[in-house]
């Protein structure tokens, strides 16, 4: 089996938005520690403590994914990874998946530095809009997969009608 295939439009945009998002990401932890250089050590409680770990966490791990898809964009064929190495695949997913949980994790423990309350609404927030994306891209998901199944449907009525 040939597992070399074109890199489509869909694709091409599924890796910008990639990188668009893990630089979003990479960029907070990045400014926050440039920023918590400043605050003096005995400053640091226990959420600050925790969020430069956190972020000691975050910042290598998005920025490989950064890299990675930064990377893959410059093929004009591609053999997808999922299929070539699933293993090496399934890594580099839960890197990229830790990444943006610690970018997260820091986050909150910054607001928690600031107020508890903050803390608890930016984490509250966060897993709403969580639940509610993930949802939503069930939905479009199962809506993909349906109009996939009607164009099959509508082809093959329109072949046996020909015929």
């Amino acid at each position: 089996m040939n597992k070399l295939k074109e890199v489509d439009q869909t694709w091409r945009e599924s890796i910008r938005v990639n990188i668009a998002l893990n630089s979003g990401l990479l960029a907070i932890p990045v400014i926050a520690v440039i920023q918590l250089l400043q605050v003096p050590e005995s400053s640091f409680d226990v959420p600050l403590i925790i969020s430069v770990y956190v972020f000691a966490i975050s910042i290598p791990t998005l920025a490989i994914q950064v890299w990675a898809a930064t990377r893959t964009a410059t093929y004009s064929h591609l053999v997808t990874l999922r299929e070539y190495s699933p293993s090496l695949n399934r890594i580099l997913n839960i890197l990229g998946e830790l990444g943006r949980i610690a970018a997260m994790a820091g986050m909150i423990c910054i607001f928690w530095h600031f107020s508890w309350i903050a803390g608890t609404m930016f984490l509250s927030i966060g897993i709403v809009s969580i639940i509610v994306v993930a949802r939503y891209f069930a939905i479009l998901d199962e809506a993909t997969e349906e109009a996939k199944k009607d164009l099959v449907r509508t082809e093959e009525t329109k072949k046996a009608s020909s015929s």
